[in-house]
């Protein structure tokens, strides 16, 4: 299955939750029994605020990012698809519908109320892991 996980559940699977916690759980098995889809806007956004809000440093985001991703489909996108309230969360959406991504992992509330875009569902990272 190919999925896409949003900034949000990789910041708190990386940062805030814990080996244990839920985020951790869904991103840990998207990595490893799924193949992640992603583009460099999503992995930017990733750096970005691990390194800047999170001061996470540089050769730590790499070798996780790298770990992470190993497996994972890189997708180019346009930035014209503008569905969401938050024009920031487009480009998850676009990433997902240019992979052909079955699921679309986030907790935000935006994306999730949207329920799917195209053949993509859109589920939080518990969902995920009871599928």
């Amino acid at each position: 299955m190919i999925v896409v996980v949003d900034t949000n559940v990789w910041i708190s699977a990386l940062h805030f939750g814990g080996t244990e916690g839920i985020p951790f759980r869904a991103l840990a098995r998207a990595a490893a029994e799924d193949t992640m889809a992603t583009c460099e806007e999503i992995e930017t956004e990733i750096f970005n605020t691990l390194k800047f809000t999170c001061d996470w440093q540089e050769a730590r985001i790499y070798t996780v990012l790298e770990g992470t991703l190993r497996r994972a489909i890189r997708v180019n996108i346009t930035g014209t698809l503008r569905l969401c309230r938050d024009p920031d969360d487009d480009k998850f959406l676009e990433c997902a519908e240019r992979a052909e991504a079955e699921l679309l992992i986030t907790g935000d509330k935006d994306l999730l109320a949207l329920h799917s875009h195209g053949r993509t569902r859109i589920v939080t990272p518990a969902a995920y892991l009871k599928s």
